[in-house]
């Protein structure tokens, strides 16, 4: 197959079916020989469901916000920073510790 496949999946971090997507994801790219080009769109389910109302961004908190899942969506944007291969790393391991490691994503280690 030459032509590339591009897809965008929209992740939440906090949501277990992103992981299972994730891990599919890499199967089906496996099976067309790499040529599954895939666009992750951070799509926090705090900022839909929030009744703050339109003007009001998750993203434009502060660190102090009680959020499950904001630091994750901060940790994905820096990861996409570095590059889609650091990104791809990142992306698979805080979904695993979240989902398989059943690891607080929410909570900033000092």
């Amino acid at each position: 197959m030459a032509n590339k496949i591009n897809l965008t999946v929209f992740y939440d971090y906090l949501w277990p079916y992103v992981r299972v997507a994730a891990v599919w994801l890499q199967d089906v790219n496996k099976a067309y020989d790499g040529n599954l080009e895939i666009t992750w769109k951070n799509f926090p389910l705090e900022q839909v469901n929030s009744k703050e109302g339109p003007e009001w961004k998750l993203w434009e908190q502060p660190s102090s916000y009680p959020s499950r899942g904001l630091l994750a969506l901060r940790a994905g944007e820096a990861a996409k920073k570095q590059g889609s291969e650091a990104f791809k790393e990142f992306h698979l391991a805080l979904l695993n510790a979240r989902h398989v490691d059943r690891k607080a994503i929410d909570k900033q280690e000092i």
